[in-house]
């Protein structure tokens, strides 16, 4: 249509408008003289936009799958990536790097990958008791919220020192803050959650984690330099503290 429309239709419209404007032009010409070039129009117009919009589909359509198929390559290249970076970790030097994949939110077969690796430790049980115990708690905390361990007993009150620990870490963190930008709504969420959800697979076994999720409560409660937003993470911590008085 670009080939020959922009000029066809704009002297078609022009003759019309000529004849039909001009009353005895008008009434020596016969009808067709003037209707069929505009049915003619009409249907360049219609069949044009017909097109155009139909052009615009396909190439929406084509983008899109061109964002979903970069997306998927992107997910492949990432899923690779921690593959072999979980295959190149050292599990007696770097167990700790291990415990990262280890979440359910990780996808299966790296989930699954990484919790062998960690079983592959001699000591992998008394290595995430030690780790519970420094300031790396945040790391088993995310191992054991999705998985299980072989002797439950010898967690619980590693268990309840790891909830005081990471308790601090979010007052420093608070406390460190040095911009507004440092605190925000979502912020401690991951932490919260993994803590409470670790709690809940070891409490009534003889250890009162409550005293400890109440100081945890109260770390979010820090003062700050800054204006501190409303953390997300604290009307799940009240939920629990109030379910388990």
């Amino acid at each position: 249509y670009s080939s020959f429309a922009p000029i066809l239709i704009p002297f078609l419209l022009l003759t019309a408008c000529f004849v039909l404007l001009n009353h005895n032009l008008r009434d020596s010409v016969p009808v067709a003289a003037f209707k069929w070039p505009l049915v003619l129009v009409s249907i360049i117009g219609v069949t044009g936009m017909a097109s155009a919009l139909m052009g615009f589909i396909s190439d929406s359509v084509r983008n899109q799958t061109a964002v979903t198929e970069s997306i998927r390559n992107q997910n492949n290249d990432n899923h690779d990536r921690m593959m072999q970076e979980i295959d190149s970790i050292d599990v007696m030097k770097d167990f700790v790097f291990l415990l990262v994949f280890t979440g359910d939110n990780q996808d299966p077969a790296i989930r699954e990958k990484s919790v062998a690796r960690v079983k592959t430790h001699p000591q992998w049980q008394q290595e995430l008791i030690r780790l519970l115990q420094t300031d790396w708690a945040p790391e088993p905390f995310q191992f054991l919220a999705s998985n299980e361990v072989d002797d439950p007993s010898i967690f619980l009150e590693p268990v309840r020192e790891g909830v005081l620990i990471q308790a601090r870490l979010i007052r420093e963190s608070i406390r460190n803050s040095s911009h507004p930008s440092h605190l925000y709504e979502g912020q401690f969420s991951w932490e919260i959650e993994r803590v409470i959800r670790t709690v809940d697979k070891f409490k009534g076994k003889g250890v009162d984690y409550t005293p400890a999720m109440k100081e945890l409560r109260a770390a979010l409660d820090e003062p700050s330099s800054f204006e501190k937003p409303k953390f997300k993470c604290i009307s799940i911590l009240d939920e629990w503290i109030k379910a388990n008085p």
